[in-house]
């Protein structure tokens, strides 16, 4: 079975987030520490998604790294015409996740603007490695 993750950036939350605060601050009438209180609260709300954007993209690639790891396993197990064919294979797939891996902490503490551009990124790289864990998984299956 395929394991999927739809991976996106925030803005849409941002979005929504933005026009609630627009709207209670439209209705607040001048009260300051009532609209401070919706300005943090929306804040946390907006930090919080995208913390939980950072969060299903790392388990995603866990779970592609530990494919990676599996398929190594097996690669180790078959014959050694398969493992000269393979090897150089999933060596580039451990490359491009560990590459991807260094990207994800370097996004770590940026910005929700620098994590949506990142974000498609990465989910077409989680693509090419899950696709080519598939080809491998299809051939030596």
């Amino acid at each position: 079975m395929r394991e999927s993750t739809r991976i996106t950036g925030i803005r849409p939350f941002a979005w929504v987030a933005t026009a609630l605060l627009l709207g209670t601050l439209a209705g607040c009438g001048g009260e300051d520490e009532g609209a401070r209180e919706v300005i943090e609260e929306t804040r946390e709300q907006v930090d919080s998604g995208l913390e939980e954007a950072r969060d299903r993209v790392e388990t995603e690639l866990e779970a592609l790294e530990r494919r990676i790891d599996d398929l190594r396993r097996d690669i180790g197990e078959a014959s050694e015409e398969v493992r000269q064919e393979w090897s150089q294979r999933v060596d580039d797939l451990e490359e491009r996740a560990a590459e991807l891996r260094r990207d994800v902490e370097s996004m770590r503490d940026r910005g929700e603007d620098a994590w949506n551009a990142f974000a498609e990124r990465a989910r077409r790289a989680m693509e090419e490695i899950r696709e080519g864990l598939d080809e491998a998984a299809e051939e030596l299956g």
